[in-house]
């Protein structure tokens, strides 16, 4: 039922950003190419990795609120990390680089949800 409640959300994030700015799904595959550009020293690749940024830590922050949320409305979390958890590009990057191949053509969103998932299961009680 997690998995389920993970890929609605996903795919709702999903869509509501494509709606937004009209932009086309950023897989796993994708976000690792921006990363390996931004490596060399052609401008585009940088300001791609600076947008990627933004839009990793928007899709962090969007699934603590709605985290908080389902808290809030006795539903169950997707994930229970540490109190005062701080979350950071790299640590999503390095969730990103551990997916098999065959997994890379999936929504990074939906991957990252799913890693920190697996990272940070909740205990029977709270779900």
């Amino acid at each position: 039922m997690k998995r389920l409640t993970i890929a609605a959300f996903a795919a709702t994030a999903f869509l509501a950003l494509q709606t937004a700015a009209q932009a086309q799904e950023l897989t796993v595959e994708d976000t690792l190419a921006i990363r390996d550009r931004a490596g060399t020293s052609e401008f585009v690749g940088r300001a791609d990795w600076n947008a990627l940024t933004y839009y990793l830590q928007g899709i962090i922050e969007g699934v603590l609120v709605y985290q908080q949320t389902l808290i809030e409305q006795d539903k169950p979390a997707l994930f229970c990390p540490p109190r005062n958890k701080s979350y950071s590009i790299d640590e999503l990057i390095r969730y990103l680089t551990k997916v098999a191949a065959k997994d890379q053509p999936r929504p990074a969103t939906l991957v990252i949800v799913e890693a920190y998932a697996d990272a940070y299961p909740c205990p029977e009680s709270v779900n």
